[in-house]
Order: structure tokens, then sequence, then C-alpha cells
């Protein structure tokens, strides 16, 4: 391993440098100029409450971090300056969640992805006690981080809802619920509209987020997977608003040869593709340790959130907690007999899948249903069929059934209501 130059990893130091800097200026800003908002988390410490809309506590916090991410930036080896910058972060991010009721994931990447780099470095430091390698243990340990996150959001979805999660309703349901009806792209609609093209996205989001398990055990499947997974990225930033930069920025540093690019202009200095220690025995140590061991940081995330699991996003890419989920001011009660006879509905407070429902109103020919589902609040309407340019999620009873843009529900309780409803529109 002498052969191996400490320092030929510079590139993804620096990449991974500047997607930190981006948060850091992001969390600056936004907490210097933010006040408390109506969403902010009375149980969250004072300490962190008190830095919304404090720029004389926040910009010297700012300077911290930027200061130990420059002594990370500027040479390989610097753990300790690494974790002063997970530090740093760590609380500018708690302190936006606090304010804004809830974690946001997009800001999760590249604080998961240092915490892999310092753990392999370490990792390696203390097993080889050879500095040259260091760094290539850190670049293993990255790349494990950055597929560890992906993995989760897989058995995430999985755990959620099984293989049924990829049969193209729950996206389209997501789909609707992020982009109202008429407010959506070409690329959108085609997704509501046609079920078999949001099961073939569903289905290949599930298997690119799948493949990252072998994400960093070879060049080659980086290459591969990477692609994979910014295809991912890219496609529901198509049908959403959702969109990752500081993470599909890492897959891009992360997942193609740039070390043998820049090798070739004399830039670098390095054997390519080497990103695990030639000792086959002990590198399959340090790579079996290193997954295993941010597998389960990324399954035991900070606080009642999880790392990426788009399938379980209501506002982007924030989830709240059902406890901590603000309520939106109720609308007035209604209850219109004749409609709700139709849904089989008896009174206000009767009980549908497992939610309570609290109004049924008549709008011309359609329904419009209001539940409380828990914490969260589901609208459902119900049109005639074929009366509206979409498909609809479910369809009976020659009634067409969607839901409202804004749900603060999941989408397996979502999918419930609809089942319920659709049963009881079905004829007999």
């Amino acid at each position: 391993m002498s052969g191996v130059r400490s320092g030929a990893r510079w590139h993804l130091r620096l990449a991974l440098a500047a997607v930190l800097l981006f948060d850091l200026i992001f969390l600056s800003v936004t907490l210097s100029v933010d006040a408390p908002g109506p969403r902010a988390l009375a149980q969250a410490p004072a300490v962190l409450r008190a830095l919304v809309g404090r720029p004389e506590l926040v910009v010297p916090l700012g300077l911290l971090g930027l200061i130990a991410l420059a002594r990370f930036a500027a040479r390989p080896g610097r753990a300790g300056a690494g974790l002063g910058v997970i530090a740093v972060i760590g609380v500018l991010c708690e302190a936006r969640a606090a304010n804004n009721g809830g974690p946001e994931r997009f800001l999760f990447a590249a604080g998961t992805v240092l915490a892999g780099w310092i753990a392999g470095l370490v990792f390696v430091r203390a097993a080889e006690g050879d500095r040259d390698a260091e760094e290539i243990g850190a670049e293993t340990g990255a790349v494990a981080a950055l597929a560890a996150i992906y993995v989760n959001a897989a058995l995430q979805k999985l755990g959620a809802a099984g293989l049924g999660w990829a049969d193209g309703d729950d996206l389209r349901m997501l789909v609707l619920a992020q982009r109202p009806l008429g407010a959506s792209s070409a690329i959108a609609d085609l997704v509501i509209e046609h079920r078999w093209i949001a099961l073939g996205l569903a289905a290949f989001t599930e298997l690119a987020q799948l493949s990252a398990l072998a994400y960093p055990f070879h060049p080659r499947a980086r290459v591969v997977i990477g692609t994979m997974l910014l295809a991912f990225h890219t496609g529901v930033w198509m049908v959403t608003p959702i969109l990752f930069p500081q993470s599909m920025a890492l897959l891009v540093a992360f997942s193609y040869p740039w070390g043998a690019l820049l090798s070739r202009r004399g830039m670098l200095h390095e054997q390519p593709g080497l990103i695990l220690v030639r000792r086959l025995d002990r590198g399959a140590l340090v790579i079996g340790a290193i997954c295993a061991l941010l597998a389960g940081l990324a399954l035991s995330p900070p606080g009642r959130s999880t790392i990426l699991s788009l399938s379980h996003t209501d506002e982007g890419h924030r989830r709240d907690a059902p406890a901590e989920r603000p309520r939106r001011e109720p609308e007035p009660a209604s209850f219109d007999a004749t409609a709700a006879s139709t849904l089989g509905i008896e009174r206000l407070g009767a009980s549908l899948a497992g939610c309570t429902v609290t109004s049924v109103a008549a709008r011309g020919e359609e329904i419009a249903l209001r539940l409380a589902c828990g914490d969260g609040e589901l609208g459902v309407e119900v049109v005639e069929a074929g009366s509206r340019p979409h498909a609809a999620p479910r369809s009976a009873g020659g009634r067409d059934l969607f839901y409202a843009s804004g749900a603060t529900v999941s989408p397996a309780e979502r999918d419930a209501v609809l089942a319920e409803l659709a049963r009881r529109l079905a004829p007999p």
C-alpha cells in the first residue's frame, strides 16, 4: 500500500467539502433571517430555538464550521476537523428542524457521507497504521455511507408496504399530493393518467435503491448504480417538486472514475479504480465493517426522522412525526345527508377505514369528503367517472375517487380510505 499516495483522493475530499459548504451557508443564512414559525416544536431544546432569527449567534457558529471545513479540505487525514463540521452542521440542522416542525432530508446526505469518510479513515488508521492508505479507507467509508442512505430508503418502503409499494398507485398519489390538479407538468400528467408508467417508475426506484447494496464493492458497479440513482432523482424532480441536489452532487463525485481522468492529465497520482486496500482479507474486513457501521447509522437516524424515505414524504423533503404534526384550522363542518348516503355514511363522526368523517358536502355532482386520521387530515373528492382529465387512483360505481392536495396522512392511510370508499360505491 505504500505505492498509493495519501493525497490521491483530494478531488473527492474537495467535492464533499463543497457540498458541505453549501449546507453550511444555506443553514446559516436561513436561520439568521427566519423568524420563529407557527410549526416550531415547543418541546425542542431552548438552545436550538434560541438560534432562530439570531445572526449574532448563528454567524459565529457558522464561522467555526467554516474554519473546521477548511481544515478538513486542506489536508488528508484530519478526522477531528471533520467531526467539528458534523457538530456545527448538526446543531444548525436541528435548530432549523425545531423551527420548521421537522427535519428536511435533503440536508442529511453530506453529513452522512462525511461520517462515513471519517469512519473509514479512523478504521484504517487503527487497523493498518499506514497513513498512505487512510484516504482509501476514507473513500470506502464515504461510498458505503452514500449507499446506506439508499438501501435504507428501499427498506423503509418495503417495510411499510411490501412489494405492493411498486404497484404504481402510491406513486400517483404522491404526485397528486405534490402537484395539485391543473398544476402538473406534462410528464407528471402521464404518470397520473397511466398506471403502467407509474408502476414502471416505482419498480425502477426500488431496484435502483436496493442495487446500492453493491455500490461500494466495485468501481464499475459504482458507475452503473450511480447512474441509476441519478436517473431516479431526476425522475422524481420531473414529476414532483422534490429535489435532492446534495445527494445528486455526491453521486456524480463518487460514482465516476474522475481519479483516472485526472491521472491521465497529470493532476493525480493513484492506482486507477482502487477503492479497497489491496490485501484482500483486510480489505474485505474494512469494507464489511464500514458497511455494517454505516447501515446501522442510517437505520437509526436522529430523532424521529428517516433518511431519504421518499415514499413517506408529504411536504417536499419534510415528514413530521404524527405527534408533532401541526393541525390546520378546521373547515366548518357540513353534512349533506343525500351525498353521505351515497357513500354509506350515516353521520358526522362515523368511522371510515380507521378515520373519522368530519365533513360531507355536495358541490353539484361532486362530493367533497373530509376525514381526520389520527393527527392528520385527508380530503377526498368523489366525481362523475371521466369528468376530469386525469386518471383516478380508484374508480367504482360510475364514480372516480381523487385525493385532495395537502393531505397530511400516510400513503397507507390514504389508500385504505380510497379502497373502502370504492368498496361502498361498487354495485352489489
